[in-house]
């Protein structure tokens, strides 16, 4: 049996977005959130299936741009690979036409959950799943191939290898002129094209630990109830093990069909998506003033490596 790519989203999901510790207190404003979080005016109500960006986005690349660098790399690190006589086989990308933040704010619409359930319609899970990781699919290198990608040996069958080999020769060229991004002693290390990707994770996480989305997911639990399905949080029902178990490509169950439209009714309902989205909009901006230069300094890095993709060749 092959894990569902539903509840690998969760799991992609949930696994970035709680990268950092977080700290939730007992004492309440007068708005009933803990005292001491920010202030949340107006909650969004937005549309099924809108695009929701945040702040932190606009320091990013747009995911077509970083699908455009994961394709001259994956040409990079091919003719790099054969020029030692190997061949690479790196992932099949392609357009993502989905909202970035659409897995990360819960929405459900690209599944059809009325007709796929939670695994949605072919293909559309992994592609979601491209999205939460900002326009990337993973590259698998066989273990023969690793001391020449990763530059283990000085030579090969009397060529002279790279340092750091294949991987390790694109990375210098598409940082090239690049600025050096500088994280604080306190952050700890990341890498640091993915740093948009961090602290989206830390604004998720507190986000997520606020009481006021807290009490959401709680109606959310009990929406559910009412329909007969006795899950606490979305991320329970779209990761239920009976549908992890399932074959890929088969077809959903009746119960995985009806507890997912169930699911994303209540969310509606209770505005999952609105509340989330509106706290990771408040708890965005102290992180945005606290690490603006870093953002800046990632947002040079990213363009950097977009421009230099343009012209990126594995010399022969």
């Amino acid at each position: 049996m092959r894990r569902a790519l539903a509840a690998l989203l969760i799991t992609v999901v949930v696994t970035a977005a709680t990268a950092t510790g977080c700290t939730t207190g007992t004492t309440r404003a007068p708005n009933g959130a803990a005292a001491g979080t920010p202030t949340l005016g107006t909650v969004s109500h937005p549309a099924p299936g809108a695009d929701l960006p945040l702040r932190l986005d606009s320091y990013d690349l747009s995911v077509q741009q970083h699908v455009e660098i994961q394709n001259a790399e994956n040409r990079f690190l091919r003719q790099c690979m054969k020029n030692y006589g190997f061949d690479l086989r790196t992932p099949t990308t392609h357009t993502l036409a989905y909202p970035r933040n659409m897995p990360l704010l819960g929405q459900l619409d690209a599944l059809r959950v009325s007709r796929y359930g939670y695994q949605g319609p072919p293909g559309v899970a992994a592609d979601l799943i491209a999205v939460s990781k900002n326009g990337s699919w993973d590259i698998t290198v066989q273990p023969a191939l690793l001391p020449v990608f990763e530059g283990r040996i000085a030579r090969f069958h009397g060529r002279p290898v790279p340092a750091g080999g294949c991987f390790g020769d694109m990375q210098r060229r598409l940082d090239a002129g690049a600025p050096r991004v500088r994280f604080d002693s306190a952050t700890p290390a990341v890498v640091p094209e993915r740093g948009i990707r961090f602290f989206k994770s830390q604004v998720y996480d507190q986000a997520t630990h606020d009481i006021r989305f807290r009490r959401t997911v709680a109606e959310w639990s009990r929406c559910m109830g009412r329909k007969g399905f006795r899950y606490d949080s979305p991320q329970r029902a779209q990761g239920d093990p009976r549908w992890s178990s399932a074959d890929t490509g088969t077809r959903p169950s009746a119960v995985q069909i009806r507890t997912a439209v169930a699911d994303e009714r209540c969310r509606q309902a209770v505005n999952y998506t609105g509340t989330l989205y509106s706290l990771m909009s408040v708890y965005e901006q102290p992180v945005i003033r606290a690490q603006r230069r870093v953002l800046q300094e990632i947002n040079g890095l990213l363009r950097a490596r977009l421009r230099n993709s343009f012209s990126l060749t594995a010399e022969p």
